[in-house]
């Protein structure tokens, strides 16, 4: 059986799998990178074939429209976490169960465009949360679980790897 990925690495060096660097790009050019990344979402989601987009891998795994559903929510979550740790002392973001929200909110049955469009927006969302933040507050921390700790910075890079990793799942799901 393969070892767990410890997902915080990505923080600190390359992703393994799909060779994003987040801790290279400077916090300043955060808000910039997850429009970016955003907008190529749309790309794969508005402009692809919605039989294809829904397609389940033999694997079991989560289809291209799955995985962008996620990470529109990844969006929502992290932002929000973004704006806790901004305004509160050390706040704890306990867990959010993504698993779940793919099965109770039916991502795989959700219109495809509108789910570029609401990641668009929440990209926006981030980005724009992102730009206010001044100096030390770039570091301003909060915990997951009570042991993972994340900086403001660190939230901010870590939904940039969830944007691109995913975006890679997806195109490898449309071939």
């Amino acid at each position: 059986m393969a070892e767990a990925m410890d997902w915080m690495r990505v923080l600190v060096e390359p992703c393994p799998h799909c060779a994003a660097d987040v801790g290279a790009v400077a916090p300043v050019a955060l808000p910039d990178a997850l429009r970016a990344e955003a907008a190529l979402w749309e790309d794969v989601l508005a402009g692809g074939d919605e039989d294809r987009l829904r397609a389940r891998p033999e694997d079991g795994s989560w289809t291209a429209l799955e995985y962008g559903c996620h990470c529109r929510d990844v969006l929502s979550v992290m932002t929000e976490r973004v704006a806790r740790t901004l305004v509160e002392v050390n706040p704890e973001y306990g867990w959010w169960d993504h698993e779940a929200s793919a099965l109770d909110e039916h991502y795989n049955e959700q219109d495809p465009v509108g789910v570029a469009g609401d990641l668009g927006a929440n990209a926006e969302w981030m980005a724009g949360t992102l730009a206010l933040v001044e100096g030390d507050e770039w570091d301003r921390q909060g915990t997951r679980r009570g042991a993972e700790p994340f900086t403001v910075a660190g939230l901010a890079r870590f939904t940039l790897h969830e944007l691109a990793h995913h975006r890679q799942d997806a195109e490898r799901r449309l071939g």
